[in-house]
């Protein structure tokens, strides 16, 4: 009630400006707003209250403080397990990739399906979006690699030259190539234009088993290197251009499942068994160890910023990190089944993840966003009302000050009155 009673408040101040002959612009309005979500939050009077009923208050936020991220929306319509899942650069549309072979690409605000992507012959493992946000490459067990024209859904191009499955594809900062790494123990760098394969790295020569790692790869910021995970336990970095091997980062103590490179290209993050590990891309120090995950870690994600890092893992949970502190900000649990792939939103306020029990998509976002933003729409309806019930009141414009009264209809009374 308080909330209310002071919202309208602010808000009657601004409607009656704008009866007085005082323009009200939309800074001002805005303003009014931030000051009375200011006044608010730091001036809430504090209640008196029995020592057990505080506790048990306690009790309950604190339990709501280790939930305070949750599961925004469900994304349905796949038919079987979905294996990869990516924001586009805009973060209106998610991708996603599945064992029933097809592509679809998702309104977030909505959840709607846009586009259904068929064409693939066996499962989908991976998907990523251009950075322009035009393209979806998508990986297959296939063995291919298809670019799809996201507002047609035509398949534009298809990359054929692996000899074993597609586990992982990526495009360049600037759109113009693809790379693409598979159980053939090798990457494939792709002219996106062109469709020819413009590098092949041997990533190793040990032969494909039971125990082998999908190959994933990742793009700096800058396209000037690669990323890939080996079943080595180690890290391998590249020169694009040249195709020549740079350096390796050793520490895992296993196979190497996933790769991600730090929006401002000085770190690359690798999951490995349990753990994730954060590494200087210059002189190749482990500069954090991640401790937390119970099974394999299958994907990683930097938040835009480079503050954070989302990772999924087979013991059913999303993480995120504090890449600096190397704390675990949040455990996030609903899914039944492995979590095969994980992506954080452009702007950093929502994490989409897929897993093998699911035919789903689940996106999460923390409750406190969810709140601001229903904050401020009450607000802007509020001002509505009262700018629209004041000139039905009273008309435009007022005659005068004397007598001017605004009440909130809502809760039944008056709330302020200007003489």
């Amino acid at each position: 009630m308080k909330e209310h009673f002071l919202y309208i408040v602010i808000l009657s101040v601004v409607v009656h400006c704008d009866y007085a002959g005082i323009e009200v612009t939309p800074l001002m309005v805005f303003n009014a707003i931030g000051i009375g979500l200011f006044i608010f939050t730091k001036t809430r009077p504090e209640v008196k209250k029995d020592d057990s009923i505080a506790q048990n208050e306690n009790d309950t936020q604190n339990e709501k403080n280790t939930q305070n991220v949750w599961c925004l929306q469900t994304l349905e319509g796949h038919s079987n397990g979905v294996n990869s899942v990516s924001f586009s650069p805009d973060g209106t549309k998610v991708a996603s990739g599945s064992e029933d072979k097809t592509v679809k690409l998702w309104d977030v605000s909505s959840g709607q399906c846009l586009q259904t992507l068929e064409g693939h012959s066996n499962f989908v493992s991976s998907v990523s979006f251009s950075l322009d946000g035009t393209k979806v490459a998508s990986g297959s067990w296939d063995e291919t690699v298809k670019l799809w024209d996201v507002a047609s859904g035509e398949c534009l191009q298809t990359l054929d030259g692996h000899s074993n499955f597609v586990t992982s594809v990526t495009f360049s900062p600037d759109g113009t190539k693809v790379a693409s790494g598979s159980y053939d123990m090798t990457v494939k760098l792709w002219d996106v234009s062109s469709g020819q394969c413009l590098q092949m790295l041997e990533v190793e020569s040990r032969p494909v088993s039971s125990s082998s790692a999908p190959l994933r790869v990742s793009f700096s910021p800058d396209g000037s290197k690669l990323a890939s995970g080996s079943n080595y336990k180690t890290v391998k970095l590249w020169d694009v251009t040249s195709g020549a091997f740079i350096r390796t980062y050793e520490g895992h103590s296993s196979t190497v499942g996933c790769v991600s490179f730090s929006p401002d290209g000085t770190k690359v993050a690798s999951g490995s068994d349990d753990d994730v590990k954060l590494w200087d891309v210059t002189s190749g120090a482990c500069l954090q160890t991640l401790e937390g995950h119970s099974y394999c870690v299958t994907s990683i994600s930097f938040s835009s910023d480079g503050t954070k890092v989302a990772s999924g893992s087979y013991d059913r949970t999303v993480k995120l990190w504090d890449v600096t502190s190397g704390e675990c900000l949040q455990t996030l649990e609903g899914h039944s089944d492995g979590v095969r792939s994980v992506s954080f939103s452009p702007d950093g306020t929502k994490v989409a993840s897929v897993s093998a029990d699911s035919e789903a998509v689940k996106l999460w976002e923390d409750p406190r966003v969810q709140e601001r933003r229903r904050e401020m729409l009450v607000l802007m309806l509020c001002l509505r009302r009262a700018n629209r019930r004041t000139r039905d009141r009273y008309g435009d414009p007022l005659p005068s000050k004397a007598g001017r009264r605004l009440y909130n209809d809502d809760i039944g009374r008056k709330i302020r009155s200007y003489l």
